[in-house]
């Protein structure tokens, strides 16, 4: 794994190995989108961790926190979006009627 090969890097070793795998995520249409998650994952790693546990957990943290965002931002239902949006990852797809049953009344 080249994150594993980066955290045991030292110096001039480490940025090459950091533009490796920036290459591999520009190369890679999946994982395109998740450039910025990467890169922010790789802020934080450091020698003494393993690495696909910190993983995801990070991925884990990042998430919450983007949820609890969203439910603040869009005045959603806490409960009910938690719910759906364990239902669209664990299903791999959106259901538009239940997204509109998670939005609060604006009265």
């Amino acid at each position: 794994m080249l994150v594993q090969k980066y955290r045991e890097s030292q110096g001039q070793a480490k940025e090459e190995m950091r533009l490796t795998i920036q290459k591999a995520v520009s190369a890679n249409p999946e994982l395109r989108s998740k450039k910025e998650l990467i890169d922010s994952f790789l802020a934080q790693v450091n020698a003494h961790e393993n690495v696909m546990h910190d993983w995801n957990d990070f991925v884990a943290e990042k998430r919450e926190k983007e949820l609890n965002e969203l439910i603040k931002a869009e005045n959603l239902k806490p409960k009910e979006t938690r719910k759906y949006f364990d239902m669209i990852f664990r299903d791999g797809e959106v259901k538009m009627l239940a997204l509109l049953l998670i939005k609060s009344s604006q009265q």
